[in-house]
């Protein structure tokens, strides 16, 4: 399966549950959907931040990398650092303007604004067990 594609449907399994708990959260609040958008947007937005930034930071993953066997590591090959891990999910926004997911296509190393900037990739956990191996 292409990297790419992993990325993708990764995201997508992130998203999902990302969205799921946050409209848990909205019920819980009893906010009224059609009169708090904007709220529900920061919402939203915050928990998203929070929830791939933990995760990436403490892991080097996500739950939807972990099934698509995906790992995010540093320019020397080791797990990220919570900088690295609020560096790139910060510059989410700007990656889902389609710029990010362009860049990933046209450049070698599958980068996204995110990466670019926190100097970090993601890669495919049979790519680090073969470095291992060699």
């Amino acid at each position: 399966m292409n990297i790419n594609f992993k990325r993708g449907m990764a995201l997508l399994v992130d998203i999902v549950i990302c969205l799921i708990i946050v409209a848990i959260v909205i019920y819980m609040l009893k906010l009224d959907i059609t009169k708090s958008i904007g709220i529900i947007n920061i919402i939203n937005l915050c928990f998203i931040i929070i929830y791939f930034t933990i995760q990436e930071s403490i892991y080097s993953l996500t739950i939807g990398k972990k099934i698509f066997k995906l790992k995010i590591i540093n320019k020397d090959g080791k797990k990220i650092n919570f900088k690295q891990a609020l560096i790139r999910n910060l510059l989410r926004m700007i990656d889902h303007l389609l710029v990010g997911y362009i860049l990933v296509l046209i450049n070698d190393d599958n980068k996204r604004v995110g990466d670019i900037v926190a100097n970090t990739r993601v890669v495919s956990e049979y790519e680090i067990y073969g470095r291992l191996m060699s």
